[in-house]
């Protein structure tokens, strides 16, 4: 748990010491820069194959864009398939759904 929430908004001690605005403070940005350091972002341009949506990484191997996604943030992919591409893949099976 981290240290804010287990002080809360009370400002004094068990002992009624009074606590410093300035711990509060401290303490504060000591937990806002450990929670941005750990904030992945993708920013700039990735190169992607115009055919198969492939990314080029840095070493200039091809990747999935999933794995390259994964890797380079803090996303996670779920699979399913859209409406286009279950008709032109399974053209009999959704002819009988409709």
């Amino acid at each position: 748990m981290k240290l804010l929430e287990k002080l809360g908004t009370n400002t004094h001690t068990k002992a009624g010491q009074i606590l410093c605005p300035a711990f509060f403070n401290f303490i504060f940005f000591a937990e806002l820069n450990n929670a941005l350091s750990e904030v992945k972002k993708l920013g700039g341009l990735l190169p992607i194959c115009a055919s198969c949506k492939k990314i080029r990484d840095d070493k200039g191997y091809w990747n999935q864009i999933e794995e390259y996604i994964r890797d380079h943030s803090e996303a996670e992919f779920t699979h399913s398939i859209c409406n286009e591409c279950a008709e032109k893949l399974y053209p009999d099976f959704m002819q009988k759904k409709y």
